[in-house]
């Protein structure tokens, strides 16, 4: 396994909260949830965020995904069951890579770091450098916080 420092490959283009402010995730991506890692139901965990208070909820919690509160008016992604079946779920972060991003970034560290530094690296290395990239292709980065 390759273990990172901070050596710069990892310099996201947008903080947690630039991206939920330009719509990400359908507004869907902290509604309530059944994780089947920690086997809980899980709802209003977005309030261990400060940035969050200042948000519109239908922004972070919707119930139901809508695309046209996606930045690029496009619907793309997966389902939680889809994120768990291919492991890329842990229990550290049960809602997967935005989860441990807006953690990170608030300073936490553990060490499953390395492993989402390196998906991050390779969606950047992956779709990051397209020309003339589809609204669906923009609207993955910034799920991945990488502006185009």
């Amino acid at each position: 396994m390759i273990t990172l420092t901070s050596d710069n490959r990892f310099s996201p283009d947008y903080t947690p909260r630039q991206m939920f402010s330009l719509g990400v995730f359908g507004g869907s991506y902290f509604r309530p949830i059944f994780s089947s890692i920690v086997n809980l139901e899980i709802s209003k965990d977005y309030c261990e965020f400060a940035w969050t208070q200042q948000m519109p909820l239908h922004y972070l919690c919707s119930p139901s995904y809508d695309s046209s509160i996606n930045h690029f008016g496009v619907s793309c992604g997966s389902t939680l069951e889809i994120w768990e079946s291919k492991d890329w779920i842990t229990a550290y972060d049960p809602r997967g890579w935005v989860q441990w991003y807006c953690r990170y970034h608030q300073g936490r560290r553990t060490k499953d770091d390395n492993r989402q530094i390196l998906r991050w690296l390779g969606v950047k290395s992956r779709f990051g450098q397209r020309k003339n990239p589809s609204n669906k292709i923009k609207q993955v980065l910034l799920h991945w916080a990488i502006k185009i």
